[in-house]
């Protein structure tokens, strides 16, 4: 009985062991890039901008006022690796990086 107890319990912590091991985490989280500008044009700011956002769309324009106050186009969403947290910058989008690889030039 005590042999049968022990293998169990041998069992149960080489399992747990293996699923610690194997279950490395693997964050990521998505990227926006939105072309903003006001829903009613005015003289303040008649010029739209680039921003990018961890909010999608419809949580982004519902955050900053809604579709009666702000008017929102998603230019291009992309994924990145890694933690999200403690005000890091999001990383950079892979077509940016693609044209900076492509625009270096190597020596002969």
């Amino acid at each position: 009985m005590k042999n049968s107890n022990q293998t169990f319990i041998f069992s149960l912590a080489l399992v747990m062991i293996l699923i610690v091991l194997s279950s490395s985490a693997f964050a990521e989280y998505r990227v926006y890039q939105y072309y903003l500008s006001q829903a009613q044009k005015t003289n303040r700011d008649p010029n739209g901008y680039t921003i990018t956002s961890t909010l999608d769309p419809i949580a982004y324009q519902t955050y900053h006022g809604g579709e009666l106050s702000i008017k929102i186009e998603l230019l291009r969403s992309w994924m990145c690796p890694g933690y999200t947290g403690k005000m890091q910058p999001h990383c950079s989008d892979p077509l940016t990086n693609a044209e900076q690889i492509n625009n270096t030039s190597i020596g002969p």
